[in-house]
């Protein structure tokens, strides 16, 4: 994840953080982070509480954005693409870690995710907002043999 978000510059909100010590702890010193989190605790510095649905943010603010394993925990994962690029400055990046199913799947059994991402799922949405893709790179989950890791940067179009 570090050397997908090596090239981020500027202003950064990570949507969906978890720990934002740990994701601050990604970028270059020169990057001025911003986090948020529907589960931030209140009073902490780095993030913010709410949701990728609904950015509290003005338009066109953002250099980046980041979904670090974050996207397949919300529930409507193209609204909140929408909002990625809503806050975005002229060709302003998106930075994506997720993981793509190759082969089966059952959210029946998944307490924690929303959604189990195809490749094909990933890619329509992206191309539904407006981004378009500069870069993406594939790599393998723990032992797994039905899913696999995807890091991507994209960029508004």
């Amino acid at each position: 994840m570090r050397k997908l978000v090596s090239e981020a510059r500027g202003l950064v909100l990570d949507i969906g953080c978890g720990n934002p010590l740990v994701g601050a702890a990604l970028f270059k010193p020169s990057v001025s982070y911003v986090a948020i989190d529907p589960f931030a605790s209140d009073g902490n510095p780095l993030a913010l509480r709410g949701v990728a649905e609904d950015l509290p943010f003005d338009n066109s603010v953002f250099d980046a954005t980041v979904f670090n394993t974050s996207l397949d925990h919300v529930q409507d994962y193209v609204t909140a693409l929408d909002e990625a690029r809503r806050i975005f400055v002229a060709n302003g990046s998106l930075f994506l870690a997720t993981l793509v199913w190759v082969d089966h799947y059952s959210l029946v059994t998944d307490q924690v995710h929303f959604h189990h991402f195809k490749q094909f799922e990933i890619a329509g949405a992206l191309e539904h907002c407006g981004f378009k893709v500069n870069s993406c790179s594939w790599y393998r989950y723990k032992t797994d043999t039905h899913r696999v890791g995807l890091y991507l940067h994209a960029i508004a179009s």
